[in-house]
């Protein structure tokens, strides 16, 4: 069964894996993303029919209403698809019988070998590849099973970037303390101390304002930990301004304070597993000075 995002709540990031809602287009707009789409569509089709067929396209379904009756009619005895006699079915009968089949049927992912469920993780993963956000929650189909879970949870957080998000405030007072952003206290506190050990991209994101000169700095570090076979290294580093400068001598000073931290975790007897103090060891390292990093979280900021 197909799940889609209510229209009210639309890209809410903890249901990024539904299908989009169409219910909200009106039938040209439908019918205009069904042809760019490769989908056959009448003149006098209607908006509730458009709509099903953009709900069978994000699906992946064939579009049969560009096949005649007799090519129909061979999808359907491939399909051992019981049909009536050819002079009392037409084109629509078929066409309903095809999508009523494609509705109902199920695919035994389980009795495949370990080595094709992991394809079908990878690209079934690669669609959530563009997503880097600060709460996301694995698809359901880390979560049908243990075994499923097992399987596929690992794929999904090494493919996965997790942002992790921070923010100091520079006044005329001494500032000792960088907090962590309230998307980011709830991520830590609701990823499990296994997911952790699983993650492998990160994206630390730390903002400087400054209450003086109302100017803002950004320090973006992107870190791969690697696996069994490469080393953890720090993908990219920036320190910018509002006014659209870099600070390269930053950007290299703060490389060489997280790469330090890598080195630390590498040198654990689990090697480079991520643990849930680190995040805040790694964004304590992007700016100098030592500071205080407070989570939010209980007993996590002494």
């Amino acid at each position: 069964m197909a799940l889609y995002h209510p229209w009210y709540r639309g890209g809410s990031v903890r249901e990024y894996w539904k299908l989009e809602d169409h219910s909200r287009k009106t039938a040209g707009e439908a019918k205009r993303e069904l042809i760019k789409r490769g989908f056959f569509t009448q003149k006098s089709i209607g908006k509730e029919r458009c709509i099903a067929l953009l709900g069978r396209a994000d699906r992946g379904y064939l579009s049969y209403e560009k096949y005649d009756e007799t090519e129909l009619r061979r999808f359907c005895e491939s399909r051992s698809l019981s049909i009536a006699a050819e002079s009392t079915t037409s084109k629509a009968d078929l066409v309903a019988v095809l999508e009523q089949a494609d509705d109902t049927w199920t695919f035994p992912l389980l009795d495949l070998p370990p080595e094709l469920r992991l394809q079908i993780y990878d690209h079934h993963f690669a669609i959530y590849n563009h997503l880097e956000v600060t709460n996301v929650v694995p698809p359901p189909v880390t979560a049908v099973c243990r075994q499923l879970r097992n399987e596929a949870l690992p794929l999904f957080y090494d493919t996965h970037s997790l942002c992790f998000t921070a923010s100091f405030l520079q006044s005329g007072l001494a500032s000792t303390t960088i907090n962590f952003n309230h998307s980011t206290t709830n991520m830590v506190r609701r990823l499990r101390d296994s997911s952790f050990l699983l993650l492998r991209r990160l994206h630390l994101i730390l903002t400087i304002a400054n209450n003086t000169s109302w100017m803002n700095e950004r320090v973006d570090c992107k870190i791969d930990l690697g696996g069994s076979h490469t080393a953890a290294s720090v993908r990219d580093c920036s320190f910018t301004e509002d006014a659209g400068g870099s600070r390269p001598e930053e950007e290299i000073s703060a490389m060489a304070r997280v790469s330090s931290v890598l080195n630390g975790m590498t040198a654990r007897g689990e090697g480079r597993a991520l643990r849930r103090g680190d995040i805040k060891v790694l964004i304590q390292a992007l700016y100098p000075g030592n500071l205080k990093v407070v989570t939010g979280i209980e007993g996590e900021d002494a």
